[in-house]
């Protein structure tokens, strides 16, 4: 078990408003400095004076101004979702190739995730933070050229969908910088007691960007379905600019050289690289499929469709949040727990899928679904990172990072032979049998076992 609390971290509480306020206003995280880590070269609590290369004020700005970056790049991400489906239907592609399309970019975010991660040992957060905010901004202009050009028979379907695929390849090669030192930048900063609260609190901010984009999306779709795409790649500049001139982190880099690479046979963090992939499939196929399902069982043309599933992506996202802004930051759920009820519920999630007969049912199946998501990935991820040390933060959150791409490589063959080869209900019902699965190893591993965040 890993404790690096009390030995090795000063901890200094930075509180920034009062429960109940608003979200920006209640990040009341414990700030650290680990050995090697850290805000700076410097913080002494002597007498209550605190020197170091950042102030307090700085660092209280940074929490928001990441929370402001991550939202809008999830923004993106979830518009992609919401937008893609019925493009491809316009333009003929087949669900196969939709999902493909995620799928090679995931390919190249399983290698580059765990890179990126180290390197922002070495580098600094910030840095690879940028790296990711850039590639995730190309990627989508050159994503929405390609769709463009394809939709306007200026190149064929089979050349539009290789370049929407080398335009996702981009971004998984240069936007998985982001989320792995997004982690490790709070984890830096974060005492194991807060580890959850705080990795929540980027767990909010993609469930706020969650609520914002599909909202954005069927907005301004009725200008055309291309319209979301273009506005997220300016918004993703927007987050980039955010993070070069707001974020603070002076730490210099010579401060993270020599840290080990953390194995991925690592029996501290193996069983949470196996839960996490399987925990993404799932995720990854409800995401890919979900507006596929809301038009096929509900018979809603492709063109009016992200009018009709803005509403279910928003009301999954705002039981996400409220997982983690109601129930993790006022009841002190501990990692395990978020992670066995989060597992139970997503499972119940999945079996409503299959026999919700309406419109209505199936919005409030996707309100549980993100409560159920939004318990079990915080909790995953801050039991994994209080599994090692405070100096392979960033490993584990690149290893951690990689596994969300894997879950998305395998989904295509799950679409094709399950989703058009069998039926869409089967597809989730396969999917509640595998979280049936992982629920049972919370109670059997060893490494789910243990308590580590007390």
């Amino acid at each position: 078990m890993t404790d690096h609390s009390d030995d090795d971290a000063e901890e200094v509480s930075f509180p920034t408003g009062e429960t109940g306020s608003d979200p920006l206003e209640t990040t009341d995280l414990n700030f650290v400095q680990v050995p090697g880590g850290g805000f700076g070269q410097s913080l002494s609590l002597d007498q209550g004076s605190i020197h170091s290369s950042t102030t307090p004020e700085e660092r209280k700005r940074g929490v928001v101004v990441l929370f402001l970056s991550l939202t809008i790049v999830s923004m993106g991400l979830s518009s992609i979702f919401n937008i893609l489906p019925p493009l491809a239907r316009v333009l003929g592609y087949a669900e196969w190739q939709t999902s493909a399309i995620f799928s090679v970019s995931a390919f190249f975010w399983v290698f580059a995730s765990p890179y990126w991660g180290m390197k922002s040992d070495i580098w600094g957060r910030k840095t690879a933070i940028l790296i990711g905010t850039g590639g995730y901004t190309v990627s989508t202009i050159l994503f929405a050229f390609a769709a463009h050009a394809a939709e306007a028979s200026i190149v064929s379907l089979s050349m539009g969908f290789f370049l929407m695929i080398t335009a996702r390849s981009i971004f998984g090669l240069f936007g998985s910088s982001t989320n792995p030192a997004a982690n490790a930048y709070i984890a830096d900063r974060t005492a194991p007691k807060e580890r959850a609260a705080g990795l929540g609190l980027l767990a909010a901010a993609f469930g706020i960007g969650q609520i914002l984009g599909p909202a954005m999306a069927g907005a301004l779709s009725v200008f055309g379905l291309l319209v979301p795409i273009y506005f997220i790649a300016a918004m993703g500049g927007i987050s980039g600019l955010l993070v070069w001139r707001y974020l603070p982190e002076r730490t210099k880099p010579v401060q993270r050289e020599g840290r080990v690479k953390l194995p991925l046979l690592d029996s501290r963090v193996l069983p949470f690289v196996i839960f996490g992939v399987a925990l993404s499939l799932v995720q990854t196929i409800i995401g890919q499929t979900i507006t596929y399902y809301f038009m096929d069982k509900l018979h809603i043309p492709p063109e009016v469709a992200p009018q009709y599933t803005f509403p279910a992506f928003t009301l999954m996202a705002l039981g996400a949040l409220f997982a983690q802004f109601v129930l993790i930051r006022n009841f002190g759920l501990k990692s395990r727990t978020l992670m066995r009820w989060g597992i139970g519920l997503a499972i119940l999630t999945l079996i409503a899928f299959v026999i919700a007969p309406t419109f209505g049912a199936l919005m409030f199946a996707m309100l549980l679904q993100g409560l159920a998501f939004g318990m079990a990935r915080p909790g995953f991820s801050a039991a994994a990172s209080l599994a090692v040390e405070a100096h392979e933060q960033g490993a584990v959150a690149g290893l951690l990072g990689g596994t969300g791409g894997t879950g998305a490589i395998l989904s295509p063959f799950i679409v094709y032979f399950v989703y058009q080869g069998i039926s869409p209900e089967a597809t989730y019902l396969m999917g509640a049998v595998l979280l049936a699965v992982l629920f049972a190893t919370l109670f059997w591993v060893p490494a789910f076992k243990v308590r580590r965040d007390h």
